[in-house]
């Protein structure tokens, strides 16, 4: 049940709609809760698969070159990982489902070239342009020309 009221109005309910609405809260409640109980193992805890962005790979990547620390056999297996969570658009989202993010993008364009990706690779340019058409549509002038001198790698 959604309501609109403007500031300063006083927002009438009959009280039989807002018991209503409370006792549906209530059954709502109830039974998400009994239903995460009903996933918990009998330890305590849950378990399920741990999804996240690749930020934290490309992040990684980063982190071990700035350490002198990046294993080739690691990096490789970090920077397939990032290849594989780009979207069909060209970037790479910060929630599993999600739309393109820059931030995002920018981390595992970086990440990618770090590991040895070619500029010049399909991935790579689907990335780029991916960054130079939302830069056009969502930046001022300034982080236009910033954008378009990366597109010469």
């Amino acid at each position: 049940m959604a309501s609109f009221a403007r500031i300063g109005e006083e927002l009438t309910v009959a009280s039989s709609q807002m018991q209503d609405w409370a006792e549906r809260l209530e059954k709502t409640i109830e039974r998400g809760a009994n239903h995460l109980l009903s996933l918990q193992a009998e330890q305590g805890y849950w378990q399920g698969e741990l999804e996240a962005d690749s930020t934290l790979e490309s992040d990684y990547i980063y982190y071990l070159h700035v350490l002198g620390k990046a294993d080739p056999e690691r990096v490789a297996k970090l920077a397939n990982y990032v290849r594989q969570r780009q979207l069909p658009d060209g970037g790479w989202s910060i929630y599993p489902g999600g739309p393109s993010e820059l931030n995002a993008t920018c981390k595992a364009y970086f990440a990618l070239k770090l590991a040895g990706d070619s500029p010049y690779a399909p991935n790579l340019v689907r990335a780029r342009e991916w960054c130079i058409a939302w830069a056009a549509s969502n930046t001022p002038i300034l982080t236009c020309v910033f954008i378009s001198r990366w597109s010469g790698r």
